[in-house]
């Protein structure tokens, strides 16, 4: 074969290969439940995990009840009193249940966070909700966000923000409470000034990784010392839930960019391919290994032509061969994705869509699947006007041919 018929070959499996990376596979919207079921309204979470062929989705709708579905069918999960809500949830699979986990609040501010146990077939094994954690009084900041949540298998842990600090507890597959642990920020300024969000946890295979995102308040208001406390930061390190957490505080991995005048990082987080991936408002990427040393980033991704707005947090998960990360567009019309390599670099030339005219302002979630991962987001109903959840499958790219290199006799 002749040198130029060598290249030509060459140039020809490179291009192959482009077209197979830029192929979006996306499978037919489907409704996680029928227009129409009563107290189907949702709030401001949609928060979804699988086992096998098992699904749940969950969310606390906008009377402050939880309601989940298991499989498509809908079940009532939690109802408080008057004048006491639940927010929140979020949700997360082990080897034998799922396990769902929400803050409460009365009416004088969030008190306590709870959690249930649901099998695979849907059936809720507590009928009261196990509590992890309750507070008596004074301000919990941060008390309305989602909780983080992750699973090793045989157990599960729980993250959720108390003034300042991340406090955390392991519950057993049979519902049992382990030590609850708080840990403190350590910054270069006084930790009280510091703002902690967005709790997150993954499963790394042998420990929990948790991260978040710390936000100082006063960020132009200058310090007895003369100088000006950092904007924002996202934080994150290995827990060891059999000893202690290490290294025992949680201290800034990356700096946030382009976050002028935000009081609030929601930040979303993934492990594949053997390092933590974190992603949040602008689209922002940047990297770890599970021992937390900081690897990539962060860099911003050139959503061009489409926007992003930070006020919403992005999902991502990895799919067995790339991250997938997903959003709400600045105007909340429309759900968008991109998939993103091993490194963090984008696989799609440009986002594609997930769904248009959502005209939503609930955050979208990620779960992966046996054949890639699922994209789970609400969007109002053609019929009632009111917000539903869907799903879209997204296929996991095939494996690239390898890349022959012309060679020369």
């Amino acid at each position: 074969m002749s040198r130029i018929q060598l290249v030509s070959a060459s140039l020809l499996v490179a291009f192959a290969g482009a077209a197979l990376a830029a192929e979006v596979r996306l499978g037919p919207e489907k409704p996680l439940f029928p227009s129409g079921t009563p107290f189907f309204e949702l709030g401001t979470s949609l928060q979804v995990a699988r086992s096998g062929d098992h699904e749940i989705a969950i969310w606390a709708d906008q009377n402050y009840r939880i309601f989940a579905t298991f499989d498509g069918v809908l079940q009532w999960i939690r109802q408080l009193p008057a004048g006491q809500g639940a927010f929140a949830p979020a949700v997360a699979a082990g080897n034998a249940t799922f396990l769902a986990a929400w803050p409460e609040a009365e009416n004088d501010g969030f008190r306590r966070v709870v959690a249930k146990r649901v099998t695979f077939d849907g059936r809720v094994l507590d009928a009261s909700p196990i509590v992890l954690w309750t507070t008596t009084g004074g301000s919990w900041i941060g008390g309305g966000e989602t909780p983080g949540i992750a699973s090793d298998g045989s157990s599960f842990l729980v993250s959720w923000i108390f003034n300042g600090s991340i406090l955390t507890i392991r519950v057993a597959g049979d519902g049992s409470v382990g030590n609850l642990r708080t840990m403190p920020v350590v910054t270069p300024y006084d930790p009280k000034a510091v703002s902690v969000y967005s709790p997150k946890l993954v499963w790394t295979g042998s420990q929990f990784f948790l991260g978040c995102s710390l936000v100082h308040p006063n960020h132009f208001n200058c310090c007895s010392d003369g100088k000006f406390p950092p904007e924002a930061a996202i934080a994150g390190l290995p827990i060891d839930t059999t000893r202690t957490v290490l290294p025992g505080s949680l201290s800034p991995l990356f700096d946030p960019i382009d976050l002028t005048g935000s009081h609030n990082v929601p930040m979303a987080m993934a492990f594949g391919a053997g390092r933590v991936t974190f992603a949040w408002n602008t689209l922002a990427i940047a990297q770890s290994t599970p021992d937390g040393i900081p690897l990539s980033g962060p860099h911003v991704i050139d959503l061009t032509p489409t926007r992003y707005c930070g006020d919403f947090a992005p999902a991502i998960d990895w799919d067995g061969a790339n991250f997938v990360t997903a959003w709400l567009d600045c105007d909340h019309s429309s759900v968008r994705a991109l998939r993103l390599n091993v490194a963090g670099e984008p696989v799609d030339d440009t986002p594609f869509d997930v769904a248009i005219d959502a005209l939503t302002t609930i955050p979208p979630s990620i779960v992966p699947t046996p054949e890639g991962v699922v994209i789970v987001y609400s969007r109002r109903d053609t019929i009632t006007g009111l917000p539903r959840a869907f799903e879209r499958s997204l296929a996991r790219l095939p494996p690239q041919p390898m890349r022959r290199r012309g060679v020369t006799r």
